[in-house]
């Protein structure tokens, strides 16, 4: 029987050897920081009911509530689409306490009384729907529909602007009037100039600025944006009254007595009357609001505000 030969040994560079040691300690580093980063993904967006907002009443977080149904095609969409968007996902987790609210009507016959409330409180009429709103309840602002990804994040952040103009006002509304400021101006420095509630937020600042007995800042801000904004018809014509270009009088007749104009004008004075310390004929131009005034005006709630706080004897 023939012996066979011996097969040659290779032999393997070191510089191979330790090339490819290198490259699994490499390998293996990576994948011990990728699993725990993996387990921190935003899977996504963290719903609760709205029974468990009674555990987070002091949670300072906006409310991002959506009103949907189980038969709803646009709130389907909405679960494909927006919901499952990281940038969507993460601005909602960042800047929102998420409460979804699911309307029953159509398969039970009724909703429970939570949802009856919401739906009633926020006059959801149609699915989907997405109000944000402050803590303490007030809406800051509503969407409706199935939106694209890219358009549904836009809503969200110019629901985020819009929630400091609606702080704003809350604050102006009871007395917090350095809070109130810093609102508006935030709004303003985030929403610039020309957007519909730009020349109510100046007003309502420069408002604010009077009860805090600062008229030389009231007066520099109205100049500021008198400078800022293009438009010269109403309320135009009130920052030329806090920038002292206008009397109280001359404002009066701008208004042509039109009661929307009047209802406005009448708050505006009447709370820088008061702040000025002309309590008595303040409290009668803010009587009238509360009396005669357009209800649906932001200005009459103010005035009612602003009425609670006037002592009884002033």
């Amino acid at each position: 029987m023939q012996q066979s030969k011996a097969c040659p040994t290779t032999r393997v560079p070191n510089w191979l050897v330790l090339l490819t040691i290198s490259l699994l300690v490499t390998q293996a580093a990576i994948a011990f920081v990728e699993i725990p980063n993996r387990a921190h993904e935003t899977l996504g967006i963290s719903w609760i009911s709205p029974e468990s907002l009674d555990s987070m009443k002091d949670n300072s977080k906006l409310r991002l509530y959506y009103f949907c149904a189980d038969w709803c095609e646009g709130c389907h969409k909405l679960d494909a689409t927006a919901f499952k968007n990281k940038l969507f996902i993460d601005l909602v987790n960042h800047e929102f306490i998420p409460v979804k609210i699911i309307d029953k009507q159509k398969e039970a016959g009724k909703n429970s009384f939570t949802v009856q409330e919401l739906e009633g409180k926020y006059n959801v009429i149609a699915f989907p729907t997405i109000v944000v709103a402050l803590p303490s309840g007030e809406r800051a602002y509503t969407f409706v529909g199935a939106h694209s990804s890219w358009q549904a994040i836009k809503e969200l952040k110019q629901a985020l602007n819009r929630a400091n103009y609606t702080r704003g006002k809350t604050a102006l509304e009871t007395g917090k009037d350095e809070a109130a400021i810093s609102a508006f101006r935030t709004f303003l420095a985030d929403q610039g100039w020309r957007d519909s509630k730009s020349t109510y937020a100046a007003i309502f600042c420069c408002v604010s600025y009077a009860e805090e007995q600062k008229f030389e800042d009231m007066r520099n801000f109205a100049e500021e944006a008198l400078r800022r904004i293009n438009k010269h018809d109403w309320p135009y014509p009130v920052l030329r009254f806090f920038a002292g270009q206008i009397t109280a009088d001359e404002l009066k007749e701008m208004t042509e007595q039109e009661k929307g104009k009047l209802t406005e004008a009448n708050y505006y004075l009447g709370a820088y009357l008061c702040a000025k310390g002309n309590v008595k004929e303040g409290r009668e131009l803010l009587e009238w609001v509360s009396k005669k005034g357009q209800r649906d005006y932001e200005e009459y709630e103010m005035a009612l505000g602003r009425l609670q706080r006037l002592k009884p004897e002033q």
